[in-house]
């Protein structure tokens, strides 16, 4: 795991965390895939 479970102030970094934590177990390529994909959904929810 990447640390420590971010504050709730750090809301991306509690993104980020919980992120990799549910693709825990999934292999390297298949989580980065996944996680770019779960970033670039949330940008684009966040800049509409």
């Amino acid at each position: 795991m990447h640390g420590d479970k971010p504050g709730f102030a750090d809301i991306v970094g509690k993104y980020k965390y919980d992120a990799w934590a549910a693709l825990k177990g999934t292999s390297q390529d298949a989580a980065k895939q996944q996680y770019v994909e779960l970033v670039e959904s949330l940008k684009s929810g966040a800049a509409a």
